[in-house]
């Protein structure tokens, strides 16, 4: 199977945030044998991530997507996801109840614009966030143009993301698309060898 890493947010595109996401996502993915062929980077953007998110989507079996799921006015990824998906954004009263229960557990209460990260796409599921306050995102579309494909849409803070992964996301991969481990590797070492020598041996 194909899979695709999107990762959104402007601060990646600046520099000023190194996209460990990227990479994290990809290894884990390599040890059942999914083939990634792109990583896409796109800044907080609605009409740019829906774009991204439809070419992914296009080539791709499975999209896992990191960011723009926060709370502040930046955080478009929910909704870009929505626009492609061609479905209004809607707000699970047993989420808002949960995220009262996380925020109460913090001594606060949650404000207005807290209350966005636990908006989903009209016929998505949650992926639960165990660490953190935005609730990740399942789609499985089953019929359009992305029949039969998956998006799994994370945080893009790397505890909160590498846990849900980990725990949510690969069970999931593996159970849907049938995987099992996959890649077998030989790490061959050498010195005082240049690499175009090498290369020619």
């Amino acid at each position: 199977m194909r899979a695709e890493i999107v990762c959104v947010g402007t601060e990646l595109l600046l520099g000023n945030i190194v996209n460990t996401n990227a990479a994290a996502i990809a290894r884990d993915l390599a040890v059942f044998g999914v083939d990634v062929f792109h990583h896409s980077t796109v800044g907080d953007n609605i009409t740019r991530c829906a774009e991204t998110l439809r070419t992914a989507l296009a080539r791709a079996d499975a999209v896992v997507v990191t960011g723009g799921i926060g709370p502040t006015p930046d955080d478009c990824t929910r909704e870009a996801l929505a626009e492609v998906l061609g479905v209004k954004l809607k707000r699970p009263p047993e989420l808002l109840a949960g995220l009262e229960a996380r925020y109460a557990g913090w001594g606060r209460t949650p404000s207005g614009s807290s209350l966005k990260q636990i908006d989903l796409p009209d016929g998505t599921q949650p992926i639960a966030n165990p660490t953190g306050s935005a609730v990740g995102i399942l789609a499985t579309p089953e019929h359009g143009p992305y029949a039969g494909r998956a998006v799994y849409v994370l945080p893009g803070v790397p505890s909160e993301m590498t846990r849900m992964l980990a725990e949510s996301v690969l069970p999931d991969l593996r159970a849907r698309f049938s995987l099992d481990s996959g890649l077998f590797a030989r790490v061959l070492r050498t010195r005082n060898i240049g690499e175009s020598v090498l290369a020619d041996q």
